[in-house]
This record gives structure tokens, sequence and C-alpha cells, in this order.
């Protein structure tokens, strides 16, 4: 099974807990395909989604609207391999297993034959809001996750709502590059997608590294006179570093402004030796970016770029 990495995200790190047929609304199990069966309680479950980072007992599904990125595990408790096809309605994946998904549906084993073994799980399914959502921060928004689980003798369908609270900064997605020019330093390139900030102006950029897998040292601190540029389509904006520990940068917009674009970029010059990092293209890669004004802040987890 594939290795999730557990970026430091505030919704995704956590305990757990296992929501079973009953408490997720599963409708129907079907059994031999001819036999229906009502659903059933925890003792009895055939499938469950562990939900990590909430609390209310773990019940990802149920109590306070949460801030997105959310997440949760796709648990096989049935005694045959499986299927698994998951939807989003007004909702959008963004990662499962640690790899990015680019779409409302997420299917594992169906065309792949890399079906859901008894007592497996699909890591860490990622769910925000869609990219260019509308609307005033701080608004409810209420999407559903639909559920197929497919075996030889079993069926199982599930439809549970999602209550996410629109923030007032958004990014639909990164990626990172890390590369080191001839003769130079480290230089590590950030491509976002789709930043609002919701009408409030960006002042500050921090990089978490405290998560990233590295076979050598990775020191903010022994880096020579890092710098960082910002570029928002196509135009810069004057930045500088502000604060760095052996894993953090901090970043200071000298004109805080605020920003609806289709692509931003921000390259860390000289950002010090990573080491050997760990993870491969399309992965995640355990480096987190806070955006924040003021008053409000998001968080986004770049995804490795590089081949």
């Amino acid at each position: 099974m594939k290795r999730t990495r557990r970026a430091a995200l505030a919704m995704i790190a956590g305990s757990s807990s296992v929501l079973a047929v009953e408490t997720i609304g599963f409708s129907t199990a079907g059994v031999d395909r001819n036999v229906r069966v009502e659903t059933v309680g925890d003792a009895d479950a055939y499938l469950g989604l562990t939900a990590e980072g909430v609390e209310d007992g773990g019940v990802l599904f149920e109590g306070p609207t949460r801030r997105p990125p959310v997440a949760f595990d796709v648990v096989n408790q049935l005694p045959e391999p499986i299927a698994v096809t998951l939807t989003a309605d007004g909702l959008a994946f963004v990662s499962a297993d640690g790899e990015p998904v680019a779409d409302d549906r997420f299917v594992r084993g169906a065309t792949d034959g890399e079906r859901l073994d008894p007592g497996e799980r699909i890591e860490a399914v990622t769910v925000g809001l869609p990219p260019g959502d509308d609307g005033a921060a701080g608004e409810t928004v209420t999407g559903s996750i639909g559920i197929v689980a497919d075996g030889e003798e079993t069926r199982i369908e599930a439809d549970r709502d999602l209550n996410l609270e629109r923030p007032a900064i958004t990014v639909g997605a990164a990626r990172l590059d890390v590369s080191q020019p001839a003769g130079g330093g480290f230089d590590h390139r950030w491509h976002l997608k789709h930043v609002d900030t919701g009408g409030v102006a960006l002042e500050r950029l921090c990089f978490d590294y405290s998560a990233i897998e590295s076979d050598g040292a990775l020191d903010f601190t022994d880096a020579d006179e890092p710098s960082a540029s910002v570029t928002v389509d196509g135009g810069n904006r004057a930045a500088s570093i502000d604060g760095r520990t052996a894993t953090t940068l901090e970043v200071v917009l000298e004109s805080p402004t605020p920003i609806d674009a289709d692509a931003v970029e921000i390259v860390l010059t000289n950002a010090g030796p990573p080491g050997s990092l760990g993870g491969g293209r399309d992965s995640a890669s355990g480096a987190v970016l806070e955006l924040s004004s003021g008053t409000e802040s998001t968080c986004v987890e770049g995804v490795w770029r590089r081949s």
C-alpha cells in the first residue's frame, strides 16, 4: 500500500476513530447480488471511514463546520477485495494516498486492478472547495461525498454531507520544485494556482518544511543570504525574508495587497542545501505554505513537480 506523508495541516493531523455503516449513512448493502441487507451497526460494519484531526469523537461528517482541507481514510472491512469509487458534489478532491486528484471522482481498483484488500485503506482522502469557488468568507458550503464499494459478493453505496467554511484566502493547488542552478545554491520554486485572498491584503508567507523527509540536513539558518521573489500573473511583488529557523522561513510582502490571480510563483533563492529530499514526481512533499493577512490565513501543501 502506498505510504502517505502527514503534512502539518491542522485539519489532517490528530486522533482517529472508525465511522461504520450506520453512522455514515449507508443506504444498502447487497450480498450475493440477490439479497438486500439493511444497514448494520458498528460491530458488523462492512466498510468504515476513519476521520483524522476532527474532534467530537472523530466524526468527520457531523458536528461543527470544518475549515478546508479535511481528510479521511476509506477502510475495507469486508472479507473480500473491493473496487472503490468516490465522487464529490459541490466539493473538490485534493489528494489521496499522497498523490494529487484533479477531478471530482477518485477510483481505486475498477480499472487498474489494484483493488482494496480486506483491512487495507485509502489514506488521507483530502477534500476542499472547488477551484474558483465564489462567495463571502465565513459562509458554509455544503457538499456531499458519494461512496461505492464493489466486490464479487457485495456492493455497498453511501452518501454523506460535509459542511465546510469558506475561508477568506483560498489556493487551488500548489506544486514545488527544488533545483540547483550551475554553480549556485538551491532554489525552491512554488507554483500556486487560483489564489484568491477574498479582498484582504496578503501580508506574509510562512514556509514550514518540518515534515519533509530528507537524507541530509535541511537547515535554512545555514543558507548564505537567501532571498525571496513573488510573481503574481507575471507581475513582480517586492518581498523579503523576515525570519527563519532550521525548517521554517517567513517572507513579508513589502506592499501588502489583495490577490485574485490564476498563477502565483514564489521563488526562494539560495535557500540552503535540502540534502536528498524524499518523494517522487506528483507525490506530496510535506512542505507546507501558509498565506496570511492580519486576520485571515490558509495553508497548502506543495506537491513535487520535479522528476
